[in-house]
């Protein structure tokens, strides 16, 4: 385990200490050069004219977002510019000493001061304008973001095209192969750019020890951390529960790391355009909705026990599977809508292309829902919830599960997608939340304690259902 750490730990440094494009410029370079001003300037405008119109696209904003969030990103880059040589002038002048208080000085001084003044100004100037540059353009995609809620709150209540119709749904078939086409396209344009330009053997080597470090930290890490837990003597009593819960949340911070690694690998190489930068941004939120997903599965369904709420090894086993399930899924509608942001579809082909992702949504919450009223299995030796809880979240979910579907059906796609996914992630907040109760409770018994510490162990699951309330 040390061996493999020190390793991962090696490979890391080697890959932020590789040097890169963006590491390889003057730290006095301004920001953003006079065409790309004149480039950014233009971009505004049209984002300001679009944000000014009362009624307009869903399909430009999403357009002129993704290039406004780049920006973004380079305006908050830029703004730590120079900061190595600001820092060097302000000791210049602090090494100069305060200005007498009769303002009279030795002309030599009085004339250094200024030019350091004047070149510490002209430092902080590149600075000020990304600042503003990033004030301007972070502005702007929160106009956007209102806008898209605001036509989103629009559409609950307008019925649209059937997603079943077979033309929406050829439609949609064709725009994933236009999606999965045009990634394709751009992918082998830059990646012929870089080659020509040189940009993608300098940034090769750091991309590949990130790439290595992230598939070592999603391919084997988890596992070394399940043996490393396995192996880790775990105090009885009290603490066991809090001990294990601490050591699964490494189970997920390691893959996170993992994932995190392997993006900014792939994201340095420079080899994606406009719908696949899109896709890879939105891999990070994928995959931890997977990683997510599989850990509260084998908290809530355990492998080994019966855990807090009592089920018998068929309903766990089918609690994993179907909440895995669900994972899987809502993490590949964020890759397609990802992709799909910047295209113009019609609203058959949009809502073509969003229902057999909630019809696979509400299929597996369906068997969720019964999954989840099961009755626990009789067991005297074990504390159990009493099952009235998990009878109505199930009921619930059973409802939701058909209910949506059959709306978007009817064309009411935006109130089926509003209906069904976010009742998916309050299912899942139970989830976490009898999770919580349940070290709560397992806290508060212990054969060893005296009765004025039962009495202070009591007040814990109080104490945390109150932070739970307030959350």
């Amino acid at each position: 385990m040390i061996r493999y750490l020190t390793l991962t730990f090696l490979a890391m440094c080697l890959a932020w200490s590789a040097p890169s494009g963006a590491f390889a410029q003057q730290d006095v370079t301004p920001p953003v050069a006079e065409t790309e001003e004149t480039a950014f300037e233009r971009l505004a405008q049209r984002a300001e004219q679009l944000a000014a119109r009362e009624e307009t696209s869903l399909f430009a904003i999403g357009r002129l977002r993704s290039e406004l969030v780049i920006w973004r990103d380079r305006f908050l880059e830029d703004t730590n510019i120079n900061a190595g040589r600001i820092a060097t002038v302000n000791a210049q002048l602090a090494a100069l000493g305060p200005v007498p208080e009769n303002g009279e000085e030795p002309a030599v001084i009085a004339a250094r001061r200024a030019a350091l003044i004047a070149q510490r100004n002209a430092l902080i100037a590149p600075r000020l304008l990304a600042e503003e540059g990033y004030a301007r353009t972070n502005g702007l995609i929160g106009e956007f973001d209102a806008m898209v809620l605001q036509s989103q709150t629009a559409e609950l209540g307008v019925r649209g095209p059937s997603p079943l119709n077979p033309a929406h749904l050829m439609g949609a078939a064709a725009a994933l192969w236009s999606l999965v086409d045009v990634i394709g396209l751009e992918l082998r344009a830059e990646v012929k750019a870089g080659i020509e330009n040189g940009n993608l053997m300098r940034v090769l080597p750091r991309a590949f020890a990130l790439l290595v470090v992230g598939i070592g930290l999603l391919g084997i890490g988890r596992r070394i951390v399940t043996r490393w837990r396995n192996r880790l003597p775990v105090g009885a009593g009290r603490w066991q529960a809090l001990q294990l819960f601490g050591l699964s949340l490494l189970q997920i911070m390691v893959p996170l790391l993992g994932l995190f690694a392997v993006t900014e690998a792939l994201g340095s190489l420079q080899i994606f355009g406009l719908r696949g930068s899109d896709v890879l941004d939105a891999v990070p939120a994928a995959g931890a909705t997977v990683i997510f997903g599989w850990w509260l599965a084998r908290q809530v369904f355990p492998e080994t026990a019966k855990g807090y709420l009592g089920y018998d090894i068929q309903t766990r086993t089918s609690g994993r599977r179907y909440t895995g399930a669900l994972a899987w899924v809502i993490a590949l509608s964020i890759l397609v809508n990802a992709g799909m942001r910047t295209m113009d579809m019609t609203a058959g082909t949009s809502a073509a292309l969003t229902w057999p992702f909630l019809a696979t949504l509400g299929l597996l919450f369906w068997r969720l829902g019964r999954v989840i009223k099961t009755p626990p299995a009789p067991d005297e030796a074990a504390t159990v919830s009493a099952g009235r809880l998990r009878g109505i979240v199930g009921q619930a979910t059973i409802i939701v599960a058909i209910a949506a579907p059959v709306i978007a059906a009817l064309g009411f796609v935006t109130a089926g997608r509003a209906l069904l996914v976010p009742a998916i992630f309050s299912v899942g907040l139970i989830g976490v939340v009898l999770l919580m109760q349940r070290i709560g409770n397992d806290l508060t018994e212990s054969s060893q304690d005296t009765e004025d510490n039962r009495g202070l162990y009591a007040l814990v699951p109080v104490f945390i259902s109150l932070v739970l309330y307030l959350a």
